[in-house]
């Protein structure tokens, strides 16, 4: 398997899905619809980032560009969980 530099890896969210991958593009694709040579589904990977960086009760402004984000964690209360009833009814 051929070795992948980190300098190659880009992060992408599929406008479909909106699944976030981590992955390789093909370079011949740059300036077109980006080709994927290599990808990998990094969701949960980026949300559990984002919630350690942040913080519960915390907000994190964030500069993209000329915008500006705000993101907040907020730790919801676990439900509680209902019990089946043995009797199918």
């Amino acid at each position: 398997m051929a070795k992948v530099e980190l300098d190659d890896l880009v992060l992408g969210v599929s406008p479909l899905t909106e699944t976030v991958f981590a992955g390789v593009l093909d370079k011949r694709s740059l300036g077109k619809r980006p080709l994927w040579l290599h990808k990998k589904d990094v969701t949960s990977d980026v949300l559990k980032c984002i919630i350690e960086k942040v913080g519960d009760g915390m907000i994190l402004n964030v500069g993209a560009g000329d915008e500006q984000w705000e993101i907040s964690v907020v730790k919801l209360k676990a439900k509680a969980k209902r019990k089946r009833s043995s009797h199918g009814g």
